[in-house]
């Protein structure tokens, strides 16, 4: 299986969308949103994205 978080940033309304991610080579990818969170900025999203990867060990990406 493959694991990943997958931050999105809402530019326009500041909010942070949060999905877990996990699949097999050869089969569809699940993504399921289990977080939103209200008036992020850029710079707390990219500290969020340091710190879940460190604590998770799994691939953590940020969208924008």
């Amino acid at each position: 299986m493959i694991y990943e978080v997958r931050l999105v940033i809402q530019p326009f309304s500041h909010e942070l969308n949060v999905f877990f991610e996990w699949g097999r080579i050869g089969h569809a990818t699940v993504s399921r949103q289990i977080k939103s969170v209200q008036h992020v900025t850029e710079k707390q999203a990219v500290q969020l994205k340091e710190e879940l990867a460190k604590q998770l060990g799994i691939a953590v990406s940020l969208m924008a």
